[in-house]
């Protein structure tokens, strides 16, 4: 069985007073078992996490700590809080877990447990690998209410990957004119840009090109983990030597259907 390795925490996602198990190696580990691989984990797992949910998944470098981080969503999409915090996923540690295989690498920080300095070292490391980054948890920024916001992007630092994030996310770092500034920064830093639309699907610009791909099943809410699974899967579809647009067109369609069956 091939392996992909997901670097990144798993944690509570707190909805309308229910919380449940998450976390963006949770839901991209589980999509990639229906392609026949073995999700990796490396990051920080909290202590009351149910360990049962993850059979199937490596977690021989995943660490148990006593912090909790939760995500308050609140029934205003745009509202999410920060319960908690999350340190640092030792550099060694990752580089040590993803010597030992030859598996594609999903890095999807939840809250800057990694920065683009060390996801650049990945990147220059394991140069001969398919490596996507989900941009959420670098750009996420907290106001003195534990408000979320979205800060700035080192691009310089992600040269030569793919990187993913959601319409909100990646306007929050190339403007009202993001589809345009997404081209240039596609071409200038040789990166590939993967955008989750919602019910419109996703985009992936890559250089001048442009691939859109629309679901065939729609939901007006967003909902959590749909865009770990577009991910995921997007970076299988590559590894396995399929074309970015076949890619894209998978991964929406998985993504899409994860959305309409969690539409809660």
């Amino acid at each position: 069985m091939k392996v992909i390795n997901i670097v990144g925490n798993l944690t509570f996602d707190l909805r309308e007073g229910n919380k449940t198990e998450g976390g963006p190696g949770f839901f991209s580990g589980k999509i990639a078992m229906k392609y026949n691989y073995k999700p990796t984990l490396i990051g920080h797992m909290p202590r009351e996490y149910n360990r049962s949910l993850l059979e199937g998944f490596d977690v021989d470098c995943v660490e148990v700590v006593d912090e909790e981080l939760i995500f308050n969503f609140s029934s205003n999409k745009e509202k999410i809080l920060l319960i908690g915090n999350s340190k640092k996923i030792k550099k060694e540690v990752i580089f040590e877990c993803l010597k030992r295989n030859d598996g594609p690498i999903l890095i999807s920080p939840v809250f800057n447990e990694v920065n683009e300095e060390t996801i650049n070292e990945i990147s220059l490391y394991f140069k001969d690998r398919k490596i996507l980054v989900d941009i959420q948890g670098l750009i996420r920024r907290v106001n003195d209410l534990r408000e979320i916001f979205y800060g700035g992007l080192k691009l310089t630092y992600l040269s030569s990957l793919t990187i993913h994030g959601d319409i909100e996310e990646i306007s929050s770092i190339f403007g009202d004119n993001w589809l345009i500034n997404s081209i240039k920064a596609s071409i200038e830093y040789n990166i590939d840009i993967l955008i989750g639309i919602g019910k419109e699907g996703a985009m992936l610009v890559s250089g001048s090109k442009i691939f859109h791909s629309r679901p065939s099943k729609t939901t007006n809410k967003k909902v959590i983990g749909a865009g770990d699974v577009l991910s995921a899967v997007y970076l299988i579809g590559i590894n396995n030597g399929l074309s970015k647009d076949e890619s894209l067109n998978i991964a929406v369609k998985e993504s899409s259907e994860f959305a309409a069956s969690n539409n809660i």
